[in-house]
């Protein structure tokens, strides 16, 4: 069961009476962020599981990649990658400017960099008019 609905509608309350009602059945209940997760984890009986949907990933594949999982880029490190110079503040703010582009990309659902610009394309026309 998948359930979709906006903030304050019962979501968790109706899903809390339905998993009292089945004990005998095991389910799980994922959120989007740890705070949410743990509250559930307080309140639903013992036969949901309550996890993020980060975890619930990172237990099924993201464990194999632990090795690559590391602390966020740093702009320095970003301009010695790019070939830009460490110690310029026009190519560090070049280098944290191409971080968050690369982190919106990576975020977004694109397939490749051509939909990516595309997308973004339409933004800007949509934000600053035709111009």
């Amino acid at each position: 069961m998948r359930v979709l609905a906006f903030a304050g509608t019962g979501k968790t309350t109706t899903l809390r009476a339905y998993a009292r009602a089945r004990p005998q059945q095991r389910m799980l209940y994922l959120a989007f962020n740890r705070t949410v997760a743990a509250e559930a984890r307080e309140s639903f009986p013992g036969n949901v599981t309550c996890s993020t949907i980060h975890a619930l990933a990172y237990r099924a594949v993201g464990y194999q990649y632990r090795h690559q999982l590391r602390g966020s880029i740093r702009a320095n490190q970003a301009a010695g990658a790019l070939g830009l110079d460490q110690h310029n503040h026009k190519d560090l703010v070049l280098a944290d400017q191409s971080l968050k582009v690369l982190q919106h990309f990576l975020c977004s659902g694109c397939v490749d960099l051509a939909e990516f610009a595309g997308v973004l394309s339409a933004q800007q026309r949509y934000l600053f008019g035709d111009d």
